[in-house]
């Protein structure tokens, strides 16, 4: 069990250094990417919630962000009505193919 921890902690660090972060930081995120992060826990990427999104494609930008995030399969359906009802036409229907 000991080895299991020390190879995640080794890889988190490594991780942590290419993406410019504490290895802190990208724990929290494989905790929660795992799913043990709880039912109370904000998920990860509400970290770049109030990020200016015209902005968040360019790589000078304080603003710049390119995280993807896995939907679980439970989730997807969610996704699926939240896309749809946030067009705001009924006459308009979105088809989510990949998340």
């Amino acid at each position: 069990v000991f080895i299991v921890f020390a190879v995640i902690c080794y890889f988190l660090w490594e991780i942590a250094q290419q993406r410019k972060r504490t290895w802190l930081q990208e724990g929290r995120r494989f905790i929660e990417y795992v799913g043990l992060g709880g039912r109370t826990a904000i998920p990860v990427y509400w970290e770049n919630a109030g990020k200016d999104l015209t902005q968040a494609s360019k790589r000078g930008s304080p603003d710049f962000f390119d995280d993807l995030y896995p939907v679980p399969m439970r989730d997807r359906e969610a996704l699926q009505q939240l896309i749809n009802e946030a067009c705001g036409d009924d006459a308009k229907q979105f088809r989510l193919l990949r998340a």
